[in-house]
């Protein structure tokens, strides 16, 4: 009948209509897919040249720290949570963090976090003695934890504990100390110096490839005789090396 006839030309039109939308989609999603796989490759083949590796890690860190000297190697959190995931998949390509540091003459982020870390706890220290009116003493983690201190008695267990951080820096204990803790003579601001302009020369290009102990001649170019004559002062640079735990060269 004709209405039957009817229904059945509606129902080859929607028939047709869904199988064309649907080979559209198809094709739509088959040249995104492609459009995405071009684009993958290219992002994975961008770093190619290392030199534009180099220089993209190296504006990296002086765009996030304002620092158009800065070199330090950055960590794969920081790169991934700037929305760099190209750069951080490129290190990993390139032999890891490690590799590419040494490879571009860059500082490892593990090497300058624990300095940094190291130089803030004594920045903490002698800020806390100053503010409580104890300097030259090194403060008991009881008296830390009391003073709701703990972030800092945390880093004075972590780089050694009371007892030998009171020996390498010279600082008195409420307790006197045993005689194999005392390594003689010894101050903390010049501790904090030290560390503050071994740090400023690995940050400079040409100067050293890690944070390491100043030498005399960098000392007396950069006009600090005063440092020279304290390093002599406290056992010659080996000794103060050891101190501060950096190496010497």
């Amino acid at each position: 009948s004709p209405g039957r006839a009817g229904a059945r030309e509606g129902r080859r039109e929607r028939v047709w209509s869904e199988r064309s939308s649907s080979e559209g989609s198809s094709s739509e999603e088959s040249d995104g897919e492609r459009s995405t796989g071009t684009q993958a490759q290219s992002q994975y083949g961008r770093f190619a040249d290392s030199e534009e590796m180099k220089n993209e890690l190296l504006d990296f860190g002086a765009q996030r720290t304002n620092n158009p000297s800065w070199r330090v190697m950055p960590s794969a959190r920081q790169m991934r949570h700037s929305g760099r995931h190209d750069l951080a998949n490129a290190v990993v390509r390139y032999g890891g963090s490690e590799t590419v540091a040494a490879r571009f003459e860059m500082l490892s982020s593990e090497e300058f976090g624990y300095y940094q870390e190291f130089l803030g706890m004594l920045r903490e220290l002698r800020e806390y003695n100053t503010r409580v009116g104890t300097p030259g003493q090194m403060p008991s983690l009881k008296e830390l934890r009391s003073e709701g201190r703990q972030d800092l008695a945390r880093l004075l267990v972590k780089h050694g504990g009371q007892n030998v951080l009171a020996a390498r820096l010279d600082l008195d204990l409420a307790r006197k100390r045993k005689p194999f803790l005392y390594w003689g003579k010894f101050d903390l601001d010049f501790a904090i110096e030290m560390l503050e302009v071994a740090q400023d020369l690995a940050l400079r290009v040409g100067e050293n490839k890690r944070i390491v102990m100043p030498s005399v001649e960098q000392l007396e170019a950069l006009d600090r005789q005063d440092l020279a004559k304290q390093v002599e002062e406290y056992g010659g640079r080996m000794d103060v090396a050891r101190r501060l735990g950096m190496d010497c060269d």
